[in-house]
């Protein structure tokens, strides 16, 4: 559902996508076994990139540290890779992500 935090093994990539065992925000329902996720980092370095946003770690989020998510990497998976649900987003933040997403998009 959208708005729950998974974990995900992201597989290897080249260049600078994510990758490796992390947490992601569902950013749509599941369609077809396919979802839209934004994964996170605990690099505070990429909150110099436009389309990043801190998130707090909270026992409703489940995030074990506050963390950065990279919306700028929104990206489509696989249902099958998500391993296991360890919260949900708190609404005032979601509206951030959709607020970035739509400037993402230029859908404003």
């Amino acid at each position: 559902m959208k708005g729950e935090i998974y974990l995900v093994d992201i597989p290897s990539n080249q260049g600078r996508e994510q990758e490796g065992l992390r947490p992601v925000v569902l950013l749509s329902n599941i369609n077809a076994g396919i979802v839209s996720v934004v994964p996170f980092t605990l690099n505070f370095h990429a909150l110099k990139y436009s389309y990043t946003l801190k998130v707090e770690s909270s026992k409703e989020n489940g995030l074990r540290k506050d963390s950065v998510a990279l919306i700028f990497q929104l990206r489509a998976i696989d249902m099958k890779k998500l391993k296991s649900k360890i919260g949900i987003i708190e609404q005032d933040m979601m509206r951030k992500f959709e607020f970035l997403i739509k400037k993402l998009f230029d859908l404003e």
